[in-house]
């Protein structure tokens, strides 16, 4: 057998990490003027080659004199656009899950979180924002759930539960520093020890802690409170402070 035909382990690696390099890059470069500039280039390739194939002197002549003057000026025709990549991929879920420290991730999650839940609570409006631990949720985005699969912002957390939006009643769903799902119905908590002067969104809150390991959080329209649920128990009316620190002592994703 020709050797170079031979497939092992360490050929898939490679081809698997090109893929994903190349996707990559087409992703980042979408949307821009590069790939048609692209075009141009692999044209010029051709009959590069086409010289060289064909021993066309003058052509290769001309090629060999400008070869080092043309990377020199793609890299500047190019630079917008690799300045842009650059940045857009250290801003990426894979840039940020080879340079950003866990700790660092976490914190910005959770500080999303928490800018989300006050701002909801300082305008008035309620909200459930269900975390996803260990177990998975599935069952509970599919459940009346919309599938959204959006980067976490607090941005996002206060217009999905501003009302009139369609998607205000319901809890979301967040897994990482992805919300997966709005709308979502949760159980409510058959507990007979909850105090009875706490409302269905309350009880919601509470009942996906009890049959889960999720933490909910649950911003009180009519108190304009914040409260935390994990395992089954409410603490209230949480400060910045405390809701921050509570969740960085609970998330570890």
């Amino acid at each position: 057998m020709i050797s170079f035909l031979k497939f092992n382990f360490f050929d898939f690696i490679d081809i698997f990490i090109t893929s994903i390099l190349i996707f990559y890059f087409l992703k980042l470069f979408k949307g821009t003027k590069v790939p048609q500039m692209i075009l141009g280039i692999i044209f010029i390739f051709l009959i590069a080659l086409s010289a060289y194939l064909f021993d066309l002197d003058s052509l290769k002549w001309i090629i060999q004199n400008i070869k080092t003057i043309g990377l020199i000026a793609i890299i500047i025709i190019f630079q917008p656009e690799i300045r842009r990549a650059l940045s857009l991929f250290g801003k990426s879920s894979l840039g940020k899950f080879f340079f950003e420290k866990k700790e660092e991730r976490v914190e910005r999650i959770v500080d999303e979180i928490v800018n989300g839940s006050f701002l909801l609570r300082d305008r008035g409006f309620g909200a459930l924002i269900v975390i996803e631990r260990q177990l998975g949720l599935r069952e509970y985005t599919e459940k009346g759930g919309t599938y959204i699969n959006a980067s976490l912002s607090s941005q996002l957390i206060v217009t999905i539960f501003t009302p009139p939006s369609p998607l205000h009643d319901g809890a979301i769903i967040i897994k990482g520093d992805k919300i997966l799902a709005a709308g979502c119905i949760l159980p409510l908590s058959e507990n007979p020890e909850i105090d009875p002067s706490l409302g269905l969104r309350h009880r919601a809150g509470i009942g996906i802690t009890e049959v889960t390991d999720a933490i909910c959080i649950i911003v009180s329209e009519e108190k304009r409170e914040v409260s935390l649920s994990f395992n089954g128990k409410l603490f209230k009316n949480l400060d910045r402070r405390n809701l921050k620190a509570n969740l960085l002592s609970l998330l570890t994703f």
